[in-house]
């Protein structure tokens, strides 16, 4: 067994550290399957939501819940249950995105 000097061990040490924080960390971006299943995930989740607010005039969806879609296709998923966009705003729970009833008057 040959002799490993103490440089190499700490460069060893730091090295798989790094690495185990960065994995933690959202610094590499995840494999695309990964990101699809997100994204699916994501789409069938607001579509479960906005399925049950179909009663109500307008709605308010919360982009953080859904980091993992774009808004185009967080608006694609809202027209396919007759939901149009009307403003966004910041709010203590997020970033909520308003959507009316196409055909439903903007509620104040």
């Amino acid at each position: 067994m040959e002799f490993i000097d103490t440089a190499t061990i700490r460069f060893v040490q730091f090295t798989i550290v790094l690495v185990v924080w960065l994995a933690f960390t959202e610094v590499f971006k995840p494999p695309r399957v990964v990101r699809a299943l997100r994204r699916w995930r994501a789409t069938s989740r607001l579509r479960k939501e906005l399925r049950q607010r179909e009663a109500e005039p307008n709605t308010v969806v919360y982009w953080d819940r859904y980091r993992h879609l774009s808004k185009a296709e967080l608006f694609a998923v809202a027209e396919e249950f007759g939901w149009r966009y009307s403003e966004q705003r910041i709010v203590p729970e997020g970033w909520a995105l308003d959507f009316v009833r196409v055909g439903a008057a903007k509620v104040v």
